[in-house]
């Protein structure tokens, strides 16, 4: 069996985890939070090759749905309004 490991936690990824995916393969992310980390840490490292910078991207959700990202900037945006999740437009 193909163990999950979390990219940011470096923990088991449960099966309602993130899982992103490039040409390169997959990469599991436990929540929101790990995944709005990693992206933005990716996203803002200096030096990173416009390769990297504008490789797409598709992250598979909780709800099972596939969102597709032509940047890792794009991804770390929709992370980052993402982390916190619905509890924050509550007043």
């Amino acid at each position: 069996m193909k163990r999950r490991i979390c990219s940011y936690d470096l923990a088991a990824v449960p099966e309602d985890g993130y899982v992103l995916t490039d040409d390169g393969g997959e990469i599991y992310l436990c929540n929101a939070r790990c995944l709005c980390i990693w992206s933005v840490s990716l996203a803002t490292k200096p030096g990173l090759s416009e390769e990297l910078k504008a490789r797409k991207l598709v992250l598979k959700v909780r709800a099972g749905e596939e969102l597709a990202f032509e940047t890792i900037i794009g991804l770390a945006r929709w992370a980052s309004s993402n982390a916190l999740g619905p509890e924050v437009n509550k007043c």
